[in-house]
């Protein structure tokens, strides 16, 4: 094969890597619900609780973080029955939970690794629940 017939196979396989790796197509886990509930714990301590449930999750994903309102939260992992239950925390105001956010300035997103290759899954529709108080 001559150099320049190699040119548009490699484009392509290119193209088509990132939309994989970008949150197009990913075929390593489903999100099957994604929302966020403000909190209210006294007048100065306050936050939202954002909650992905997800399914058939590859078991060699490892979620990383999460980009809410442009800023980056740690994720933390439970199960519950067949579902990956990923949470995190934005505290407003004065808290008491120790949380390491990053201001990050992206959309809505959740952040992963798979075989060490890093993507991201864009988190389009974020419904918003009840308020709880405390």
């Amino acid at each position: 094969m001559r150099p320049k017939s190699l040119f548009f196979p490699l484009l392509f396989l290119m193209i088509y890597g990132c939309n994989i790796r970008n949150g197009a197509n990913i075929p390593y886990f489903q999100v099957k619900d994604a929302f966020y509930q403000s909190w209210v714990l006294s007048e100065n301590e306050k936050g939202n609780n954002i909650i992905l449930k997800m399914e058939k999750v590859d078991k060699n994903i490892v979620f990383d973080s999460l980009i809410f309102r442009g800023v980056m939260l740690k994720v933390s992992i439970s199960f519950e029955n067949d579902q990956v239950i990923l949470k995190s925390v934005l505290p407003v105001g004065i808290t008491r939970i120790e949380t390491k956010n990053k201001l990050v300035q992206k959309p809505d997103q959740l952040l992963y690794k798979y075989f060490g290759t890093k993507g991201f899954y864009p988190l389009k529709n974020i419904r918003r629940e009840k308020g709880k108080y405390f």
